[in-house]
């Protein structure tokens, strides 16, 4: 089984590509699915090339199946280089567009051919990928196959990982469970599943799964080590720390034999295979040891001199959406409260510039949620703000303003009264997760005309796809605040660059 999803971001990787699309490091090769990589640095210099070949060659795999499932991700070494800041955006070639398109009409024409709908949906979802518009168009061809055959496993499969590609762990159980209906043995779903549960925040239930997978197979190191990602997520440190001393042994003891099969390997690819296998086993033996060399989540050196969360208030509640979450939770060096409406989450190793905007957009939404609904449970109205800061430079990498009440005032231009068009029209801007950090002022020259001013916002970087995107988010915000306030003139918005007052784009809604 290959990897599916990059161990250092957490984002789907193309079949054979030597680098994630997102954050730039190595892509895996273990040769064992129990012992490879399940479920953000820059882009590394030959990921477009990757990208381009990987999805151009999706086209010719005949009889190919389903990716592997998504796994909270094991250990692995950090890699990946950087790409120069005008490299071009990674985006699915035409080329590989039309012969899409092309397989789309061959498919119509052949509506009971379940192979060629499976091979269909398999090139869709690799490119949705790249381009997550053909997330849908995968998941609609998958349905097709189902349709045809309640029972197909690759078909369940797939729509369990778009689910999960989605930000959909409930719907990534449904059809895993369908799976598992069908074939009820298989450890690698049987982990999928119980990884989804700790997705959605029911850490019991993922750690009865885990363990009943590891009753089956003691050697399965992919439910071994998420299995102390679970613990860790209710805060039970002894055991995190148990599953995760287990599940270094069991990744020396692939370290062993790949060592073994690397001495004895003769030939080029047999050579090369054995290289890989051998590399990809002690980036992950090393990095289960750098994780217990660290001090436990909870250890007095970890809590800041302002004070630890009090248990069951609103601090542990929001520090808790951080440490389950199955990214960013392994990389939290500590947690810092100045007040109870400020909290800093200092994160080692953490690429959040890296991050493509819509990685980063559905990031920091999950943040968003997740803190809004401890907020709820603890009836806590205030603002809550929460910085997400670099260990090693101290530097705040980004800011989640969660809270209520009118938006922050126009830092020129006036400040808009509350509750009318202005306001809501500001907060559209303040409160996005990518641009609200970035904003230097909101400017109204007049009662339908808005300058937003933003600091180092990378609008011309955008692929058109990710640009449409983002503009059409912000005319159907716009659209909602205009029906709640009754306006009926067009309202027009300028995104404006802040250093050089040039306005990168117009929106008129």
């Amino acid at each position: 089984m290959s990897s599916q999803f990059c161990t250092q971001c957490g984002t789907s990787l193309l079949p054979a590509a030597r680098f994630c699309t997102a954050c730039g490091a190595r892509a895996g090769s273990a040769a064992r699915g129990r012992f490879a990589s399940g479920a953000l640095g820059r882009w590394a210099p030959l990921l477009i090339f990757g990208t381009v070949v990987a999805v151009g060659g999706l086209t010719i795999a005949l009889g190919a199946r389903s990716a592997a499932p998504p796994n909270v991700p094991p250990p692995r070494a950090a890699g990946g280089g950087s790409m120069p800041a005008d490299h071009p955006p990674v985006d699915v070639p035409d080329d590989v567009r039309k012969i899409i398109d092309r397989m789309v009409a061959a498919a119509k024409e052949k509506p009971d051919d379940l192979d060629v709908w499976r091979q269909l949906g398999f090139v869709q979802y690799r490119a949705g990928q790249v381009d997550p518009n053909y997330l849908s168009a995968a998941s609609s061809t998958y349905q097709h196959v189902l349709a045809k055959a309640p029972q197909d496993l690759d078909a369940l499969r797939a729509l369990g990982n778009i689910a999960y590609d989605k930000n959909d762990p409930q719907g990534a159980r449904e059809f895993y469970q369908r799976y598992l209906d069908v074939k009820p043995d298989d450890l690698d779903v049987q982990t999928d599943l119980a990884t989804m549960l700790l997705a959605d925040k029911q850490f019991e239930a993922a750690l009865k799964a885990y363990e009943a997978v590891l009753t089956k197979d003691p050697t399965f190191f992919q439910a071994q080590f998420n299995l102390a990602i679970a613990y860790r997520s209710v805060g039970d440190e002894p055991k995190a720390l148990a599953a995760l001393q287990r599940a270094r042994d069991l990744a020396n003891d692939a370290l062993s034999a790949a060592q073994a099969k690397a001495a004895a390997a003769t030939g080029t690819d047999a050579t090369r295979a054995a290289k890989a296998e051998l590399d990809e086993a002690k980036a992950t033996f090393d990095r289960v040891n750098a994780i217990l060399a660290r001090p436990a989540a909870g250890a007095a050196s970890n809590v800041a001199d302002a004070g630890a969360a009090a248990p069951g208030d609103l601090r542990t509640d929001v520090e808790a959406v951080f440490r389950a979450h199955p990214i960013a939770g392994s990389r939290i060096d500590r947690v810092e409260w100045s007040t109870d409406q400020l909290a800093r989450v200092v994160l080692r190793d953490f690429p959040m510039d890296g991050m493509p905007p819509p990685v980063r957009e559905k990031f920091v939404e999950r943040i968003r949620s997740g803190v809004r609904e401890a907020k709820a449970r603890d009836g806590a109205n205030a603002p809550l703000t929460i910085e997400l800061v670099d260990a090693e430079s101290s530097r705040v990498m980004e800011t989640v303003v969660v809270g209520d009440g009118a938006a922050p005032a126009a830092s020129s231009g006036g400040a808009p009264p509350a509750g009318d068009l202005h306001t809501d029209v500001e907060a559209i801007f303040r409160a996005h997760p990518i641009v609200g950090p970035r904003v230097a002022g909101v400017e109204w020259p007049a009662a339908q005309q808005v300058r937003v001013l933003l600091r180092e916002f990378p609008m011309e970087g955008m692929p058109p796809m990710v640009r449409d995107k983002f503009i059409e988010r912000i005319r159907n915000a716009v659209r909602e605040a205009k029906a709640r306030d009754h306006v009926g003139a067009a309202v027009t918005i300028e995104l404006v660059d802040a250093d050089s007052g040039r306005v990168m784009d117009t929106i008129v809604e």
